[in-house]
Parts: C-alpha cells; structure tokens; sequence
C-alpha cells in the first residue's frame, strides 16, 4: 500500500508542475498560456488556482491515511479529473481559423488528472 501511496504523491507533484508550464500557444497572434500565466491582449486569468489548492488538499489527504480521508481524497481527485478535462477541451480547442499548438503540460496535466483517482481507488483500507 505504501508504494502506491508514494506514487500518488509523484502523480500529484507531476500534476502541480505540469500547472507551472507552458500548456498552449497561438502562432498566429503570439498568445501563450500556462497555468499561472497568459500573454497577449487576451486574458485567460490563472486556472491553475483551480487545480493547485485541490492537489494541496489531495496531498494532504492521501497523506493523512485514514478511511474518512481516502473517501475526501476521492472526491478531491474526481473534482481535479473534472477541472483537468474541462480545461484539456477549452484550451485546446480551435478559435476561429486558429488553432493552438499544445505543450506537452496540457497533456501531462490531463494524464495526472486521470490517474489520480485511480491511484486513490487503490490505496485500500487502513489497518488498526
């Protein structure tokens, strides 16, 4: 169990990386967008907020090791899976003639977030 715990805990730090990276660019109008940032007239704020305070309540969490906090943690990891796909298909998605070229973080943002709950549905019960 405690692998798997520990691997979690990997996925989640990936997971919070992947927020401090490039995720999409615009060629055409020079747009760049990560997690914590934007460039270009457009704004497209910080959704990187809505994935970092849940990964820091999910590492708490996971880390905490009781029944009640792997059912939390569960519904924290389905809250981040939500928040990964919803953003995979906003920013990914074509505006117009113009298409982004996708970094490698949206991608890594997308996979974390579809592990993590799987990774949860593993970690098992805790012994007394």
């Amino acid at each position: 169990m405690q692998v798997i715990r520990w691997l979690l805990v990997l996925v989640i730090l990936v997971h919070v990386g992947s927020l401090f990276s490039h995720w999409i660019e615009f060629p055409e109008t020079g747009v760049e967008v990560g997690g914590f940032y934007a460039t270009g007239k457009h704004l497209y704020g910080q959704p990187g907020w809505l994935h970092l305070v849940p990964a820091a309540i999910l590492l708490i969490l996971v880390l905490i090791g009781r029944d009640w906090s792997k059912a939390a943690a569960f519904f924290t990891a389905i809250f981040i899976l939500v928040w990964s796909v919803v953003h995979f298909i906003n920013f990914s998605a074509c505006v117009g003639p113009q298409c982004p070229e996708r970094g490698d973080a949206l991608f890594m943002m997308l996979a974390t977030g579809i592990l993590m709950p799987l990774l949860v549905l593993f970690l098992g019960r805790s012994r007394k």
